[in-house]
């Protein structure tokens, strides 16, 4: 069943079985489930082809999604939500991730082909509702925030961390991420619940 015109992704993601698109208002309160499956390259990080994200996200936007389950390839494996400047392998990013292992955390890259960092982590596996915002200013070039979030109910919602500053294009990409972080293993995630809000 899809539910519109475009396949949504972060680098790296394929959604089998349904195609979730962007548009300005909720995509989709109560979407199908869908089963994503990615394989990682050689050297452990995604592979910058394989993007099929809808465009540009707006000035106040968020992703929410609920991992229902992720298999355990790597205690780092990897299900969330991802806003990210572009798709190039190093480029900046902040996203909300479940993994088997290591629980829940807010991730970010503030330089381009700098390091990613947990900005927080916190016990927790899925399934999982995960939220990451960004609110930025009118100005280009401007200081914009994220934040992120999680629920185990998909009602209330607590914050990762504090809000993180800093400047990302402001026609940056916002979609699932998935990484089963064990080099040539596949990985699978059930993922349902879609919402891009504005």
């Amino acid at each position: 069943m899809s539910l519109s015109r475009t396949l949504l992704g972060i680098l790296g993601v394929l959604i089998c079985g349904s195609a979730i698109g962007h548009q300005a208002a909720t995509v989709a309160a109560a979407s199908p489930s869908v089963s994503i499956r990615r394989i990682t390259s050689l050297a452990g990080r995604v592979v910058a082809g394989d993007f099929n994200g809808d465009g540009p996200i707006g000035d106040n936007e968020q992703i929410t999604i609920r991992v229902r389950s992720l298999a355990n390839t790597n205690a780092w494996a990897k299900a969330g939500v991802m806003i990210r400047e572009s798709v190039a392998a190093g480029s900046m990013h902040a996203d909300a991730i479940v993994s088997p292992g290591k629980g829940i955390a807010m991730q970010y890259r503030n330089a381009t082909n700098g390091t990613t960092v947990s900005a927080a982590q916190v016990n927790g596996a899925a399934p999982v509702w995960l939220r990451i915002f960004r609110s930025e200013p009118a100005s280009p070039g401007a200081i914009g925030s994220f934040q992120a979030s999680f629920s185990t109910d998909g009602q209330g919602f607590r914050l990762l961390s504090n809000s993180l500053h800093f400047t990302i294009a402001h026609d940056a990409m916002i979609g699932i991420a998935l990484t089963s972080h064990t080099p040539r293993v596949e990985t699978t995630a059930v993922i349902d619940d879609i919402r891009i809000e504005r």
